[in-house]
C-alpha cells in the first residue's frame, strides 16, 4: 500500500514535470560531488542496461537519458522507500547491510524536506535539463531523482529515481555500497505503473 502511495506520487511528479559529499549525519540540502557520483553510476547502469528493458529508457539506445538536474524535494517517509517491488532484490542484503540502507533511506528522507542546488553530472548520453520543456512528447519526458540518502558511515548510498515511459512511469531503487573507492550497486529494484 505504502509503495503504490509512493509510486502514484512519482507519478504525479512527472505528469506535472514541475518538480525542482554531504557528510554522513548530516541531513544537508545542496547537492553535492558524492551525490553526483552516485547518481552517474546509477544513469550509467540504467544507460547500459535499457536495451534490454521496453520501459527504460525507452527508444534508441543512442538516444541521450533526459535527466532533471534539480533534485525531486518532497515528503515522503523511510518506509515507503524501502518497501520492495521485487523482494527477491533485496534478499542478499546481510542484517549489517539492511541496517545501512535504513540509516541512508532516513537520511533520504531528512534530505528530501529541504533540497536545493543541481545535478552537476557529466556524461556523452545524459541531458540535464528542468523539468519538460513545453511540447514536449510523451517519449521525450525527463527522468528525476531524490537527493540520495548516505548512510552514518557513508559507505551505503540509496538513489529513488523516478523514470517516465510513454504516458506510463516507474521508480527505481537503488542501494549502493562503496568498495575499494567505487561505488558498486548492490539492490536494483523496478516497480512499473500503468
Amino acid at each position: 500500500m505504502a509503495r503504490t502511495a509512493l509510486l502514484l506520487l512519482l507519478a504525479l511528479l512527472q505528469v506535472q514535470a514541475a518538480s525542482r559529499t554531504n557528510e554522513p549525519e548530516s541531513s544537508e540540502s545542496g547537492v553535492t560531488p558524492r551525490d553526483n557520483a552516485v547518481m552517474l553510476v546509477v544513469l550509467e547502469r540504467l544507460l547500459a542496461e535499457g536495451k534490454m528493458d521496453p520501459f527504460v529508457p525507452p527508444g534508441d539506445p543512442s538516444k541521450p537519458l533526459l535527466f532533471d538536474l534539480e533534485p525531486i524535494c518532497n515528503s515522503v517517509t523511510a518506509d515507503q522507500v524501502l518497501e520492495p517491488s521485487d523482494e527477491k532484490e533485496w534478499e542478499g542484503l546481510t542484517d549489517a547491510e539492511q541496517a545501512a540502507v535504513r540509516e541512508a533511506a532516513e537520511n533520504l528522507v531528512a534530505r528530501a524536506k529541504s533540497c536545493a542546488g543541481e545535478f552537476t553530472i557529466s556524461h556523452p548520453r545524459i541531458q540535464l535539463r528542468r523539468g519538460d520543456p513545453p511540447g514536449t512528447g510523451i517519449f521525450d519526458r525527463t527522468s528525476a531523482a531524490f537527493l540520495p540518502g548516505f548512510s552514518r558511515d557513508g559507505r551505503t548510498a540509496l538513489v529513488l529515481l523516478s523514470i517516465p515511459w510513454s504516458i506510463h512511469g516507474a521508480s527505481g531503487t537503488h542501494v549502493l555500497v562503496l568498495q575499494d573507492g567505487e561505488w558498486q550497486i548492490r539492490v536494483r529494484d523496478f516497480a512499473y505503473y500503468l
